[in-house]
C-alpha cells in the first residue's frame, strides 16, 4: 500500500512538472517574441501589458492579482484533474459545476459503483484542507448516484482520457 502511494506521488510529481515546463516555456517563447517585434518596432500583447504595469502600477498591481488567482484556479483544476485520472478506474462520470461565488473548484462525480469506497478521495480533500490556502482556493467533491446523472444540473463534463 505504501509503495503505491509512493507511485502515485511520484506520478503527481511528473504531471506538474511537465505543466511547469510548458507554462516557462510558453512564458519565455512570449517574452522573446516581444523582445524581437520590439525591435521591429512592433507592438504585442504582452508589450501592451508591461506598458499598462508602468503607466498605472496600482491598478495594473490589482489587475495582476486577478489574473494570479485566475490562473491559481487554473494550476489547481489541473492538479485535481490528475489525481482524479488516476482514480479513472473508479470514475463512470465526471462535471464541473461553476458554483456562486465563482471562486471555487466543485466537481460531480458519478462512481461506477455507488457502493465503491470514497476513501482515497477524501484522503485527497482532506489532505488539501490542511493546507493553509485551502480557504481562498476551495476544492470539493460532491458525489451523485448513477440514478440522478441524468437529473443533474452541470456547467461541463470532463474526461478523463
Amino acid at each position: 500500500m505504501e509503495n503505491l502511494l509512493e507511485n502515485e506521488q511520484l506520478s503527481e510529481r511528473k504531471l506538474f512538472l511537465q505543466f511547469l515546463r510548458d507554462v516557462f516555456s510558453n512564458i519565455q517563447s512570449e517574452v522573446t517574441e516581444t523582445e524581437q517585434l520590439t525591435d521591429a518596432g512592433i507592438d504585442t500583447e504582452f508589450a501592451a501589458l508591461l506598458d499598462a504595469h508602468l503607466a498605472d502600477p496600482i491598478n495594473a498591481t490589482f489587475t495582476s492579482i486577478e489574473n494570479m488567482e485566475s490562473a491559481m484556479f487554473g494550476l489547481l483544476h489541473n492538479i485535481v484533474m490528475g489525481f482524479l485520472k488516476a482514480q479513472k478506474t473508479s470514475i463512470k462520470s465526471l462535471y464541473r459545476t461553476y458554483p456562486k461565488p465563482a471562486q471555487a473548484l466543485h466537481y460531480c462525480i458519478v462512481l461506477q459503483d455507488d457502493a465503491a469506497s470514497r476513501l482515497p478521495f477524501h484522503r485527497y480533500l482532506n489532505k488539501y484542507m490542511w493546507a493553509n490556502y485551502s480557504k481562498r482556493f476551495p476544492i470539493a467533491f460532491e458525489f451523485i448516484p448513477q440514478e440522478m446523472e441524468a437529473d443533474l444540473k452541470v456547467n461541463e463534463k470532463l474526461s478523463l482520457d
